[in-house]
């Protein structure tokens, strides 16, 4: 996983390990969380995703199998199935979360979570996680946050680097 060498530092004193990316559309959310996390630009992601099947025009729906794929290609990510969330102390430390979920047209969105270690990022001032959401409509003070009361959430997917295991949720 590439991360940026300079964390990025919000003005509500959050220290990110990734810089957030933003979404150009209303469906391209998955994109932008992976490209936080490969530290690539949307368009490099999107740019995968097209020869992958993508469509380069309208709306898109990328399954949860896609994303995984995606991922691996663009960063060498392992992205899991989806998985029901429970509480943010049961998540693993890297995950992309399915909030606002729509039952009515049986659609969400996705925004990464992040729960760095003390080792990896010195100067966080805690050690719970935080929420970086790629959407451009949002109040700028959720866009990174660690309030995370503003968001229903529903679903997980784990992401790992194909070269380490993935952390384990916490009980």
């Amino acid at each position: 996983m590439s991360q940026p060498s300079t964390p990025q530092t919000t003005p509500g004193t959050i220290t990110t390990a990734y810089k957030r990316v933003a979404q150009a559309e209303r469906c391209d959310d998955a994109l932008a969380c992976i490209a936080m996390i490969a530290g690539q630009t949307l368009q490099e992601v999107t740019a995968v995703a097209q020869v992958m099947g993508y469509p380069k025009q309208g709306p898109a729906y990328i399954p949860e199998a896609m994303i995984a794929k995606i991922a691996m290609k663009s960063a060498q990510l392992v992205v899991s199935d989806y998985k029901d969330f429970v509480s943010f102390a049961a998540l693993p430390d890297l995950a992309f979360l399915y909030v606002d979920y729509d039952e009515q047209m049986e659609i969400s969105r996705l925004v990464l979570w992040h729960r760095p270690t003390p080792s990896k990022l010195q100067n966080l001032s805690t050690v719970s996680g935080y929420i970086i959401d790629p959407a451009y409509w949002v109040d700028p003070k959720h866009q990174i946050t660690r309030d995370v009361s503003h968001l229903a959430v529903e679903w997980y997917l784990t992401v790992h680097s194909a070269k380490t295991q993935p952390s384990k949720p916490k009980a």
